[in-house]
């Protein structure tokens, strides 16, 4: 995605803490992350009975600790009436249960991702890590390797300590009052299964999760544990639908900074798509793994965190183009895939006819 092909209202939020307007009775936090991606951006919806929270951050000693401190500080005298939760991963979902518990709020989220979040939470990290492994080997990851992702492990239940008993299950299509305003719900897949945005028609405001960050494509990654068969398709999919928005909706993301150019940010996310189909199909003439083909999209070895995220997403993306017809399983051991006999090639994708919308 080309930077100048969006525009920041806001470049930055304030420093210390402190929210940000984004517009009347929206506000923007943000929080530390002790990863590559150091922040999350989480929402306050200001009320008259009392504000709404979007996304949580870690539910980490630190997360909390800093949440303490908001509550003393910048967000003192603000009473929190409730906690809507986007998607189960760690940075959103991680410190509902104990806010939810500490501060005696509800907890609204999908019911997909809540029990997404509980099959994670069932099992010991150790137990998690095994079913990747296992996945990741079946996908052609030499024995090094492996030891890498066993090593660096799984970090759900620790930066999830809890889960929280969810007040209302939310739906797509319905509608969140807050603040006079209508929130719509939007779900959408393929990041995660049934990531829950918010839109407000009024305002075209968009709190979009992790679905469309302004700077970085979000990770589709092909998972085990919901017997997920093609979440690239899901994610397209998702993009179709919300090219339905007005083009000046102004996009709310978990991370970077709020923009205006929705549907210049998704036909770039569609080009990038399509740019790396192309490579993976002229790299499998012959039968490749997903391990083999981690050279063809990533120019850098990645690190023991990055790989697991790295195969999940090449798993995706081959998954993708088997299930469009594009690519034959031709090995079980381990899964090699080779362009189908007799398909066209990669004509189809180069000239923009692969996605099933014609708004891409």
């Amino acid at each position: 995605m080309i930077p100048h092909m969006l525009t920041y209202p806001i470049p930055e939020p304030a420093r210390g803490g402190s929210p940000t307007r984004v517009a009347a009775g929206v506000h923007w936090l943000r929080l530390a992350l002790p990863y590559r991606l150091d922040h999350i951006n989480v929402w306050l919806l200001e009320e008259d009975e009392g504000w709404t929270l979007v996304d949580t951050g870690l539910g980490s000693r630190a997360s909390l600790q800093q949440w303490r401190e908001l509550f003393r500080t910048v967000l003192r005298g603000i009473r929190i009436r409730r906690i809507v939760v986007t998607h189960y991963h760690v940075d959103h979902l991680g410190a509902a249960a104990q806010l939810a518990a500490e501060r005696g709020l509800p907890v609204l989220m999908t019911a997909t991702e809540y029990r997404m979040a509980g099959i994670l939470h069932e099992r010991t990290e150790a137990q998690t890590t095994a079913v990747r492994v296992e996945q990741f080997h079946r996908h052609g990851l030499d024995m090094s390797r492996i030891r890498a992702v066993r090593d660096a492990g799984d970090h759900y239940r620790s930066m999830v300590p809890g889960l929280p008993a969810v007040d209302t299950f939310l739906a797509d299509g319905d509608t969140l009052r807050i603040g006079g305003r209508d929130w719509r719900v939007i779900t959408v897949g393929g990041h995660s299964p049934e990531q829950a945005c918010l839109y407000s028609a009024a305002d075209g405001l968009l709190i979009a999760g992790d679905q469309l960050l302004p700077d970085i494509n979000s990770n589709v990654s092909l998972r085990p544990e919901l017997g997920e068969e093609n979440p690239l398709g899901d994610y397209l999919a998702s993009l179709d639908r919300l090219a339905d928005l007005p083009r000046q909706t102004l996009v709310l993301p978990s991370h970077g900074v709020v923009y205006f150019g929705l549907h210049r940010r998704m036909a770039g996310i569609v080009a990038h798509r399509r740019r790396q189909h192309v490579r993976l199909l002229q790299a499998c003439a012959e039968p490749r793994s997903a391990a083999d083909l981690l050279r063809v999209l990533y120019r850098r070895e990645p690190d023991a965190f990055t790989l697991g995220l790295a195969m999940g997403e090449m798993m995706a993306h081959l998954a993708y183009l088997h299930h469009r017809g594009a690519l034959e399983l031709v090995s079980d051991a381990p899964l090699r895939y080779r362009v189908r006999s007799g398909y066209p090639g990669w004509n189809e994708i180069a000239d923009g006819d692969w996605f099933d919308s014609p708004s891409h």
